[in-house]
């Protein structure tokens, strides 16, 4: 009896579910063998890809490897989306089925794809003084249907973007501690249901976070006297077309 017949499940990317906003290169895949035979093992794969519509296709790969699996088919560019899925073959030589699709997409890989600039609040505190949190908003038109947002997002400092009067994305204290002198991450959001065709409001606030604020004992403004916002959100329309909007001194 053939027990091989169940496709591959929990396909990940860099360990995560259908990622965007990634800079590994090349991106690494992995999937579940769905065998529970005892001592049952991989022999072989093959994953088959559509990147940006092109299709690829590794044949089969003799290899018991399932986790961290390179993906160097193509040399992926900023903002390239990758769909794929995988079957497996058994000790046997028996081959499964193809496990459902899973996607992933690059992000910002290049410093030239930002066009956004970093902004601040004219309000600025001292070493032991703390001003009011400040708030970065802007409105905007979008003149078509929106069939893909991206949101890229970062700050000197926290922050906390809405769209619409929603918060635009689900983790907090983003984006994190870093040596800031010398980088600082930003977030990939899908913000594509959050925004609709003509005016739309998108604002954050700002928190000192470890950039501006105390560090244990320290006076505030370690790195900074005051926390920044730099933003990106590009948008595809149904037509195909796209618009950009950035922070810059208009907010």
């Amino acid at each position: 009896m053939n027990n091989q017949s169940a496709p591959p499940n929990e396909l990940r990317c860099e360990s995560m579910v259908n990622p965007i906003g990634l800079d590994a290169r090349p991106p690494r895949l992995s999937w579940i063998v769905n065998d529970s035979r005892r001592g049952a093992v991989q022999s072989a794969f093959q994953i088959v890809a559509e990147v940006n519509g092109t299709a690829w296709d590794s044949g089969k790969v003799a290899s018991s490897q399932s986790v961290h699996v390179p993906f160097s088919a193509v040399a992926l560019k900023s903002r390239d989306r990758v769909t794929w899925k995988v079957r497996t073959w058994d000790a046997a030589d028996v081959v499964s089925d193809f496990s459902a699709p899973a996607t992933f997409e690059m992000g910002l890989l290049d410093r030239a794809d930002w066009s956004a600039k970093w902004i601040q609040s004219p309000i600025v505190g001292g070493p032991y003084t703390i001003p009011p949190v400040p708030y970065l908003r802007k409105s905007i038109t979008l003149r078509g249907d929106v069939a893909r947002a991206r949101l890229y997002i970062s700050a000197l400092g926290q922050y906390e973007c809405e769209i619409n009067g929603r918060v635009a994305h689900d983790f907090v204290f983003a984006p994190g501690r870093f040596e800031y002198e010398r980088r600082v991450a930003y977030h990939a959001v899908d913000v594509t249901s959050q925004l609709h065709k003509g005016e739309n409001i998108i604002g954050a606030l700002l928190g000192d976070g470890w950039y501006t604020g105390h560090l244990h004992s320290d006076p505030r403004q370690r790195y900074g006297d005051r926390p920044k916002l730099l933003a990106q959100l590009e948008v595809t329309f149904t037509d195909g077309t796209t618009q950009t909007i950035n922070t810059d001194e208009s907010w």
